[in-house]
């Protein structure tokens, strides 16, 4: 696995982008900015933190993401590049050389990886067989242009959404 690399900001607002459209058909309308480390941090809302993998858990355990609470406030959801790169047959450390076609499917990956972890959190989603909820998102997952967040999960996700501190 590579060390912490950072994530072009290209790929950060595509990411962003992927994001919304898997959202705004559940209602959701997401607004987002980018913070590097140390600088101030935006305020409300959850946060989205890109890092090379989760300190928590073993390093041969896998994991894309994983959404908690961070000292008790604002909620975070962490998204790990590297594993979800890997996911698709990337190296993260060779982004510089994607295609245009690669950058789009990464970004389209780590959106899913988020917005699976913001229906865990936010509306107390559990895995499922297949789909957005999937308890091990493969690559056929991670690309489907079809995926899309589950109907029943929508009015329990705005609820979540509504007891987010501003």
């Amino acid at each position: 696995m590579p060390e912490a690399q950072a994530v072009a900001v290209g790929e950060r607002h595509g990411t962003l982008r992927e994001i919304q459209g898997l959202l705004e058909p559940a209602g959701v309308q997401v607004t987002g900015r980018t913070a590097s480390p140390g600088k101030s941090a935006p305020t409300g809302g959850v946060y989205v933190v890109l890092m090379p993998c989760d300190p928590s858990r073993p390093r041969t355990q896998p994991v894309g993401g994983v959404a908690r609470r961070e000292k008790g406030r604002h909620l975070t959801v962490w998204a790990f590049a590297p594993w979800v790169a890997g996911g698709l047959g990337l190296d993260l450390g060779q982004a510089s050389r994607w295609t245009f076609r690669q950058r789009v499917q990464f970004e389209r990956a780590m959106a899913v990886v988020v917005v699976h972890e913001l229906a865990h959190a936010l509306a107390g989603a559990e895995h499922r067989p297949d789909g957005l909820m999937s308890a091990r998102l493969g690559r056929q997952q991670l690309l489907d242009s079809k995926l899309i967040v589950d109907t029943d999960l929508h009015p329990t996700l705005m609820a979540g959404i509504a007891r987010l501190k501003p």
